[in-house]
């Protein structure tokens, strides 16, 4: 689960249905 901690908050060409809505959630929280 490190590697989305890891990638950018919104990098370009970033797919949010390719990689689970959950874990983007989480991530952005880390990010903020």
């Amino acid at each position: 689960m490190s590697a989305g901690d890891q990638l950018p908050r919104t990098p370009v060409g970033y797919d949010p249905l390719a990689q689970p809505e959950p874990e983007i959630e989480f991530d952005q929280r880390i990010q903020w």
